[in-house]
């Protein structure tokens, strides 16, 4: 997470980046990013796609949760929905899980992220 905005107490817009560290272009990535009230309880979900990134090459997307405070959501949680196309996996090949064994999560000061 790059960066978070409180927007009038309705919704939190986080900033996220990938950064493509494989030796392979990253054609395609879904990536699924659930806001948690607290440790067990789910309460909204964005899926970003990212694509055509070359390696050592970084996107940046925008999530936002809805009629929710940044200072409510207790930590997001990184999913995979199983759509990619890298390497040797493609989107007829992935399923779910397959696609984010080759994603490392950096830890955020500003938000607690968990796999």
């Amino acid at each position: 997470v790059s960066h978070f905005d409180e927007l009038d107490g309705r919704a939190c817009r986080l900033g996220v980046i990938l950064q493509n560290n494989l030796p392979y272009k990253i054609k395609s990535l879904a990536i699924r990013f659930s806001a948690y009230k607290s440790e067990s309880i789910p309460y909204d979900s964005v899926t970003r796609s990212f694509s055509e990134i070359k390696p050592t090459d970084r996107q940046y997307r925008k999530l936002l949760f809805r009629n929710i405070e940044c200072s409510a959501i207790h930590h997001i949680k990184v999913e995979d929905p199983g759509h990619c196309s890298m390497g040797k996996l493609d989107r007829f090949s992935a399923q779910s899980g397959d696609c984010i064994e080759h994603i490392k999560i950096e830890p955020s000061e500003l938000v607690k992220i968990s796999e």
